[in-house]
């Protein structure tokens, strides 16, 4: 396995070849791979706790993102992208989050990227979903800069282009989380 700029290089094996290949049959196709419940009382009460001793609203999705994060880091495998017969795996998690802000006047969700989620402990990922909910002006999502060039795309070319990105792309984008 090579190792470079954060992130290493693995062969993809014939198994998983034939395995990605099954997958791509059943693409045209909603399914739901896996589905659960956890019982996350015994949290929201520590959290209403914190919150009537101090005055401070706790993050869940901060919670989310670190118990992910951690996760993901535990089995690299999925922070990887195959691209031919190499598989590329991150050395870090970054975890996409939805956040609500200001803009004009206006409540609307933004598109944040928590790089390196598994490296920062929940206090820090709370602060930075609060600071970004905070931060006025332009949006901060990573395709804020593209959005004028994707708006001059024509709508049915779109899933195309986006297609071609990924095909083209060394990087994996990160693992969205919403809600």
């Amino acid at each position: 396995m090579k190792r470079s700029r954060g992130y290493r290089v693995a062969r993809f094996g014939a198994n998983r070849r034939m395995v990605a290949a099954s997958a791509t049959v059943g693409r045209e196709h909603n399914n739901i791979h896996a589905f659960t419940e956890v019982d996350i009382s015994a949290l929201r009460r520590r959290m209403r706790e914190h919150r009537a001793c101090t005055g401070q609203s706790l993050s869940l999705t901060a919670y989310v993102v670190a118990c992910l994060a951690r996760a993901v880091a535990e089995n690299r495998v999925f922070n990887s992208r195959r691209k031919g017969s190499k598989l590329f795996i991150l050395d870090d998690v970054t975890i996409s989050v939805l956040v609500e802000r200001e803009i004009d006047g206006r409540s609307v969700p933004d598109m944040l990227a928590v790089r390196a989620a598994d490296k920062k402990a929940y206090r820090q990922i709370h602060d930075e979903l609060r600071a970004a909910q905070q931060q006025p002006g332009a949006p901060l999502g990573s395709l804020s800069g593209m959005a004028g060039l994707l708006r001059l795309i024509p709508p049915f070319l779109l899933p195309r282009s986006c297609a071609w990105l990924r095909a083209t792309s060394v990087w994996p984008g990160a693992m969205a989380l919403s809600g």
